[in-house]
């Protein structure tokens, strides 16, 4: 996942780069507000993935993530996706999630 993280980061970083040199005008379209929004919140979920990431992340680290988030993820399965974190909530416990990862 790790590698997965860096490069969600450097492509949010192209696409502001892009998104800021776009003429002014569209920049006041809804659809770009809406799409900053989107970005940021793909920016802010980026630090606790990477570390979630981390291979110090045991499965007692997991039962405290499943604990804060109040649902169960398939961690350890090849069902366990990205969507699942989004879909909890990780974003809102963004902080709480670097704390227990920073206990790991």
């Amino acid at each position: 996942l790790t590698g997965e993280v860096a490069t969600i980061g450097a492509a949010l970083d192209d696409f502001e780069a892009r998104a800021h040199a776009v003429e002014r005008g569209l920049h006041e379209l809804p659809a770009f507000g809406a799409l900053g929004a989107l970005v940021g919140r793909w920016r802010r979920l980026c630090a606790p993935l990477q570390q979630l990431s981390l291979p110090l992340m045991r499965s007692r680290h997991w039962t405290q993530v499943m604990a804060l988030l109040r649902t169960r993820l398939s961690v350890g399965t090849r069902d366990f996706l990205l969507g699942e974190l989004v879909s909890a909530g990780l974003e809102e416990f963004a902080e709480a999630v670097g704390d227990l990862a920073d206990d790991a």
